[in-house]
């Protein structure tokens, strides 16, 4: 028998396993039963195609596969897979008659089977309500569920059996949650279940299914409360009684005395502090009790009490400053302490389609003469700034030459350029002359009133200045040459550094601290959904782009910046990690170093060149270009002298980059978004953060630098990012002459017009590789 099996052909087999499948029928009975299997309306179909299966043949789980029926033939062991039928066949199959059917796998026509033969058959839905109860039974309700939402959303929506079986499921699953602590889940569980089914019948528990939602909410509310998100509490207490007032009875009064209490204990607690001296600690717990049960009379007496006392302000921040400089526009936490602690001589204060407007803090800056070459500072106390440091003409005289020195710090090339003479008219005045007129001189002597001192620390003449470091605080206070009119003037301020600016984001909405210095655009909506917080826009973006420095055989080659720079998919970067997925107006993809603007802002756009594209992203074009970038390029006579001896040069190998960049949370999100996609692209890198106060490496061990800027003057600061004053250093000759002929410009026409060629230039020489614009924010407690 054996070897006549093997010398058969497959349908012949195919029918030897099927006549031996059918042991218990009489010889007549399995003819016929063969017969009526095998014969086909309209041919034979292939009998091997079609085979019988076993039931661990089945798909597992089967609602990943495609849908089919089951016919299980008398004979126990012999399953049938078919197309599912378009029409419900009767219960129970009848006694007379034929089951039409087609084969589940490559049928060519329909089969009949007499349906004494039958013993049943399951539809699609069937099996998978069957498979679903199994599951549920094995407690498997992730696995059961998945089966009762096919169902129900393919056809079986009315049918009792399936809601009620997706309902006991959906409850076992949340009571998994809750068992696991995830109230959350749990909750949002229990809910969907209440609001289809208020009456639902919880399985195996004498108890309503409200109360179990009630005891879900009652373990969020206490998480939030050990958490010390009294503000969260308190919006989910008013939420819960909204939406189950009855039911919620109990619970809110048992939290309502724990509420009270905690805040009676906050407010001893404040008190404390206060009479230590510890005004900040005062300020949080006060506020906390606030937050806890709010409107209280007598917690509001000791807020103010507090504030006579102890008037500060809370500032949470991410970025640290290891130096104070109002004028690192490089570096933001750097400016930040800078301006608190420091004045420069003018300040910005507005922008205009001329670049920006500047004020003289100690009185009147005019201009002389119309050709614009003599300019006279005079110091008046009556129009001096708030906060100004007091300063003669001869001190102001001694910072603008100093300006101009090739030996002093405060060198500046461009301000070197233009003036001619300082001259001290009186005791009150002083003339500038200039070489040559230069739109916008004001824009080069922003600069502090005092050099550092012996140590090199820079004189702290500023409104505030710094009086603790401790920790993460730092306090700032008062300037004491400052006459302070009343007790509420100028609070004490207190910077609270966070590692990550959304913490600081949080920790506003909780009411910890008063102000974010810094927004991260991501937060952005949650912070304007609050009430009671204010969220305002800084006069001027920062343009964030990345600054090549690729060690080794390609430093200089453009073919290697461009192919990098095409593996950058900006838009998505810019939207889903810097934005959290939104469009916020002002932040936008750049294609070069300079600010584009905003809707309510475009003056400062005066030096962009909006016709030039920024690089597209395209993975393929620079993973060809850096490829390229590998193979060297030689000169006519090396390639004949290789062909005369033979000799081979081998190409460049693939450099692994270093990305450096500032500690701040959106460099750090973006750097690491574009390390991935340089990864996938081939390009080995890693990221490396800088040291607190650090916008450019110490050290060499870097390829490129990421690099946010505040340019408040494009025309100013342009020199500051590329050229040999600059952080990109190695230009190409036209981006250096057109860097000398902005020394050079004498009205805004002839500024705007090289500037925008500027732009052009260093698009097409990649001395900087541009990002985005983003549109900074600063949010604020009412």
């Amino acid at each position: 028998m054996a070897a006549r099996t093997a010398a058969c052909s497959p349908d012949e087999r195919w029918l030897n396993r099927l006549w031996a499948k059918l042991p218990l029928i009489g010889s007549t009975r399995r003819l016929a039963c063969l017969l009526s299997l095998t014969f086909a309306l309209g041919g034979i179909t292939n009998p091997a195609a079609a085979q019988w299966i076993e039931p661990e043949d089945l798909p597992n789980p089967l609602v990943e596969s495609e849908p089919f029926d089951l016919i299980t033939l008398v004979t126990e062991n012999i399953l049938l897979r078919v197309v599912p039928r378009t029409d419900p066949l009767s219960e129970p199959l009848p006694d007379a008659g034929n089951l039409v059917f087609e084969y589940f796998s490559e049928s060519e026509g329909l089969l009949t089977v007499p349906y004494r033969e039958v013993e049943s058959y399951q539809t699609f839905s069937q099996l998978l309500l069957a498979e679903a109860e199994q599951r549920m039974e094995q407690k498997d309700f992730a696995r059961a569920f998945r089966n009762l939402l096919w169902l129900y959303d393919n056809g079986s929506k009315s049918d009792p059996k399936v809601g009620q079986l997706l309902r006991a499921c959906l409850f076992e699953d949340g009571n998994n949650a809750f068992e696991q602590n995830n109230y959350e889940l749990a909750l949002s569980i229990f809910e969907d279940i209440y609001q289809r089914d208020p009456d639902f019948d919880v399985p195996n528990r004498n108890e309503k299914l409200v109360d179990i939602v009630m005891k879900c909410y009652d373990e969020i509310i206490k998480t939030q409360f050990e958490a010390e998100d009294y503000g969260t509490v308190g919006r989910t207490l008013e939420s819960v009684a909204n939406r189950y007032p009855e039911d919620f009875q109990a619970i809110a009064e048992r939290w309502r005395k724990a509420f009270t209490e905690k805040a009676n204990g906050l407010m001893e607690d404040a008190e404390e502090y206060s009479r230590q001296g510890e005004g900040r600690k005062a300020h949080l717990a006060v506020r906390q009790a606030a937050q806890i049960t709010p409107g209280r009379a007598e917690i509001e007496q000791l807020q103010e009490s507090v504030l006579d006392q102890f008037p500060l302000i809370v500032v949470g921040v991410n970025q640290p400053a290891s130096d104070a400089n109002p004028r690192r526009f490089d570096h933001w936490g750097a400016r930040r302490v800078g301006r608190l602690t420091q004045r420069t001589i003018v300040e910005l204060v507005g922008v205009s389609e001329e670049g920006g407007k500047y004020k003289f803090l100690n009185g009147e800056l005019t201009r002389k003469d119309l050709d614009g070459y003599e300019y006279q500072l005079t110091i008046d106390p009556k129009m001096s700034v708030f906060g100004a440091p007091s300063a003669t003409p001869f001190e102001i005289a001694s910072r603008l030459g100093a300006l101009a020195d090739p030996q002093s710090p405060l060198y500046s090339e461009a301000w070197a350029k233009v003036v001619d003479s300082i001259a001290i008219d009186n005791e009150t005045q002083l003339t500038v002359k200039l070489r040559r007129a230069f739109v916008r001189p004001e824009s080069l002597i922003n600069i502090t009133y005092q050099a550092p001192d012996d140590s090199g620390q820079p004189q702290q003449d500023g409104v505030y200045v710094l009086t603790a470091q401790q920790d993460e605080f730092s306090t700032f206070d008062l300037n004491p040459q400052i006459e302070r009119s009343s007790n509420l003037q100028h609070p004490v301020v207190i910077e609270q550094r966070f590692d990550s600016a959304s913490d600081a984001v949080s920790a506003l909405l909780k009411g910890d601290i008063d102000v974010v210095d810094r927004v991260p655009a991501s937060d952005l909506p949650r912070l304007k959904r609050k009430p009671g917080v204010q969220v305002r826009a800084y006069l001027v973006p920062t343009v964030h782009m990345l600054v090549p420095k690729i060690r080794g055989e390609l430093e200089k080659s453009k073919v290697f910046r461009r192919g990098i720079s095409h593996a950058i998919d900006r838009e998505t970067i810019l939207k889903e990690v810097i934005c959290g997925g939104q469009e916020i107006n002002g932040c936008e993809v750049i294609s070069g170093p300079l600010p584009i603007g905003t809707e309510e802002n475009d003056q400062i756009s005066y030096a962009y060149n909006f016709k030039v594209p920024y690089p597209a992203f395209n993975v393929d074009l620079g993973r060809v270009l850096t490829q390229m970038a590998l193979v060297p390029v030689k000169k006519p006579a090396e390639r004949n002298a290789d062909q005369k001896d033979g000799a081979f040069q081998k190409n460049i190998p693939m450099p692994e980059l270093v990305l450096a960049h500032p500690r701040s949370t959106s460099a750090a999100n973006a750097c690491f978004a574009i390390a991935t996609a340089w990864n996938k692209a081939g390009i080995v890198t890693q990221t490396r953060a800088l040291e607190p106060g650090e916008s450019y490496p110490p050290d060499d061990r870097w390829d490129l630098l990421y690099l946010e800027v505040s340019m408040e003057e494009p025309l100013a600061d342009i020199s500051r990012v590329v050229g040999a004053a600059g952080f990109a250093e190695d230009v190409s000759a036209p981006v250096d002459q057109t860097l000398g002929d902005l020394g050079y410009t004498q009205t805004w026409q002839s500024a705007c017009a090289n500037l925008r060629q500027l732009h052009r230039q260093v698009a097409t020489d990649q001395s900087v590789i541009p990002l985005w614009q983003i549109k900074e924010h600063f949010a604020y407690r009412t």
